[in-house]
């Protein structure tokens, strides 16, 4: 049976008959990296170390996919 994990941002991204099912924990702030700044990703004005995207909470879940067949 196949599964589907959804990572997320937001409740309303997860399919509401699975949300009850959700967690959520809370995502540490991203920063750029050197990485970044090595393949010309860095915006102007920022520098290696300055915060990409601000800490938040997240939501995952992860369901089995019901399969369904049409023999029409």
């Amino acid at each position: 049976m196949q599964k589907t994990t959804i990572d997320t941002h937001t409740l309303t991204d997860i399919p509401e008959e699975h949300r009850a099912n959700a967690t959520s924990y809370e995502a540490p702030n991203g920063l750029w990296t050197q990485q970044d700044a090595d393949a010309g990703q860095l915006p102007e004005g920022v520098s290696v170390g300055d915060v990409r995207e601000a800490a938040h909470t997240r939501y995952t879940v992860t369901y089995s996919v019901t399969q369904s067949y049409s023999y029409e």
